[in-house]
């Protein structure tokens, strides 16, 4: 019995050692996903000659997770002038592992060299000249004067300043004559010009910058995916409990599932007018069902209008100056003393990255001379207090030239997308670096900035990307929200929730690629099947039900097969120009180089004119999706089998209306 009570207790001990270790890491997981704190205990102080101050000293980096995060602390002093006394600020940052980047600003001190011993007369460190924003506290005026003696160490306060002839409520230059004497009757005087100006703000202020970009249009949760409801539920939530927030967008947003794509992005231009978007920018994929398909919804032309811009500075008609109806170079946006404006483009060159027939008519130009003509316009037209970028692309050519812009065409934060990747990142440039977000793709994450803007102008910021784990638990429903994404889900519920078989095993994105390219072949008596692996956007797991909804999600653009006569040799190259994954070979013979053979692709890839397909002769347009046709297949599979296998023979054919055994491809 006593033996029993005694395993029984050791049971129980191990069981709470275990909760305990998990409780731990679950903290420690949450924790990771918060920036470090920096502080610092006093300024620092340098005289001219001597060696530089320690930079480290009496800074303290604090972060819940990173014990040691002092180790990924650095500064930048690229600013001070070592040889001219006045007031500096030296820019910390601290980059975590996680990505966190936390910026702050230090205050640095330049004086004379040490007075010598036959000289005691006290210095008076101040710049030449010193800014006054009218309605700020006098005692501003002098934050940047130091007076320094040998002997008495710091003596600013005992400072006499003759500042009779200064109006602090008028624009204008003065002069101030400034007056010291130390404990031995050594005096000194420095004259000194004031510039009373209008602030920069009233007050300082914050502001909270949500991003996303390349939705693709996963508008329901699934796995990582936090789905539109959970994303409006944060940002309610960020509105909540932080001042001064915008919602904006970096494009690619519609175009990728069945429950966007159904409703030519029906769905989510409704669900963004609740969730208060402020900025739509255009990407590639606005382009998929023909770019007047998305402007309706911006230029008055569809019963449904979303309540925020379509925003592509550099986007025209292809050799003019005009740009669409319904595209708009910029937007400003209002948060109590501020005035945002954000200006969206699409990547320099992106045309390549649509399908010909979609595209022809339009031409991107420089994204930089865009940005930088609209930057000076928002901030001396406009009177912008912040400047925001959104290129949709992952350009290092045009990020570093954005953040070469200044003056009045300075951006304050750039935003990209297109490429799919988790970027937290800074462009170094001369005074404040340039910050740069992308916030992967299908709402695997959220872009969040805490930006506080100081009454001068000075930007401090936060930056984050928070995944379905970051965002606080037990967030309220948007129930408008929720009532919306079903209003449309119901209506074609039986495409999402049908399973027309499941898979007898896990296909990866090559394995659908190759199997979509053996179809198009076989079912256009093609030599050759090509389809490009960019193209598939999705596997398919073990046993996992197939639906139409994930048959969209294999493939969510609207892809149709074309089929061309090519000579052999044209083809040979082909095939050495695509990866394996990419061709399936429907011939068990030689291909002989002048004899013509019938090819199978995808519209998007025959409309290229850097490859050969428009060469050849007898092109045809089936009007096939390629989505339909392994819709069709899986669908003639599961009469015979009770899953799905890529080893099973092809067996559907399709057949002109009349349903005549010639197939509308002969």
């Amino acid at each position: 019995m006593m033996k029993s009570k005694l395993a029984r207790s050791l049971k129980i001990a191990i069981i709470i050692f275990i909760v305990g270790i998990l409780f731990s890491c679950s903290n420690n997981e949450s924790a990771i996903n918060y920036p470090a704190e920096i502080t610092f205990r006093d300024e620092l102080i340098y005289f001219i000659g001597e060696d530089y101050p320690d930079f480290n000293k009496g800074v303290e980096v604090n972060h819940s997770y990173y014990e040691n995060a002092i180790q990924y602390l650095i500064y930048e002093s690229d600013n001070v002038k070592w040889n001219q006394e006045g007031k500096y600020e030296v820019s910390y940052y601290v980059n975590l592992p996680s990505g966190l980047i936390t910026k702050k600003d230090r205050l640095l001190i330049v004086i004379e060299g040490r007075a010598s011993t036959d000289d005691q007369n006290p210095y008076i460190v101040s710049k030449e000249e010193i800014n006054y924003y009218i309605g700020d506290n006098l005692d501003t005026v002098f934050e940047d004067i130091v007076v320094y003696d040998k002997k008495d160490g710091f003596i600013t306060e005992e400072l006499i300043i003759e500042d009779y002839e200064v109006d602090y409520n008028a624009e204008g230059n003065y002069t101030l004559i400034l007056q010291i004497t130390d404990s031995d009757g050594n005096q000194s005087f420095k004259s000194v010009v004031i510039n009373v100006i209008e602030p920069f703000l009233l007050e300082n202020e914050e502001l909270s910058i949500i991003y996303l970009n390349d939705l693709h249009g996963a508008i329901l949760e699934d796995q990582d995916r936090m789905g539109l409801s959970k994303i409006s539920s944060y940002i309610d939530y960020v509105y909540e409990n932080e001042k001064n927030v915008i919602f904006i967008s970096g494009g690619d947003m519609l175009q990728g599932s069945i429950l966007s794509n159904y409703f030519f992005g029906a769905t989510i231009i409704e669900v963004l007018n609740i969730m208060k978007h402020d900025a739509f920018t255009i990407g590639n994929h606005e382009f998929d069902w023909g770019l007047d398909s998305v402007l309706s919804y911006f230029n008055g032309e569809n019963e449904i209008q979303a309540e925020y811009p379509f925003l592509g500075a550099n986007v025209f008609y292809r050799n003019s100056d005009e740009q669409p109806n319904g595209i708009s170079p910029y937007t400003v946006l209002t948060r109590g003393n501020l005035k945002i404006g954000v200006i969206g483009t699409i990547g320099f060159g992106l045309e390549s990255s649509i399908a010909n027939s979609r595209v022809e008519g339009y031409e991107f130009k420089d994204p930089v001379y865009y940005v930088s003509k609209y930057a000076k316009i928002l901030r001396e037209s406009e009177g912008c207090h912040i400047i925001i970028a959104i290129d949709h692309a992952y350009d290092n050519a045009t990020n570093n030239g954005i953040a070469k812009l200044d003056g009045s065409s300075k951006v304050d934060f750039m935003f990209n997308g297109h490429s799919h990747q988790n970027v937290i990142t800074s462009i170094r440039r001369e005074g404040s670096n340039l910050p740069v977000l992308q916030s992967s793709a299908y709402g695997k994450l959220i872009g969040h900035i805490k930006v506080n803007i100081s009454r001068e102008g000075k930007i401090d910021f936060q930056v984050r990307n928070l995944d379905i784990f970051d965002i606080p638990k037990d967030l309220k429903v948007n129930t408008l929200v929720d009532s919306k994404i079903e209003e449309y889900y119901l209506q074609i519920s039986n495409l999402i929730e049908e399973i027309i078989l499941p898979s007898s095993r896990a296909y990866s994105r090559d394995q659908l690629t190759q199997y979509i390219s053996k179809l198009m072949a076989i079912k256009t008596d093609s030599v050759i099947g090509i389809h490009n692996r960019g193209g598939t956007r999705s596997d398919l797991d073990y046993n996992e039900g197939i639906t139409v909804a994930k048959i969209y999600e294999i493939f969510p653009f609207d892809n149709r097969i074309k089929t061309v006569m090519l000579k052999g040799n044209e083809i040979k190259t082909l095939i050495n120009t695509f990866s394996n994954n990419e061709v399936y070979i429907n011939f068990d013979q030689d291909i002989l180089d002048d004899q013509y053979y019938r090819v199978a692709t995808n519209d998007y890839l025959f409309d290229k004119d850097y490859y050969s397909f428009k060469n050849g002769t007898n092109i045809i347009d089936t009007g096939i999706y390629i989505r339909d046709l392994l819709e069709a297949e899986i669908r003639e599979q599961s009469a015979l089998y009770s899953s799905f296998s890529m080893n099973h023979e092809i067996i559907i054919f399709y057949y002109e209306e009349s349903k005549k055994k010639d197939t509308i491809f002969r």
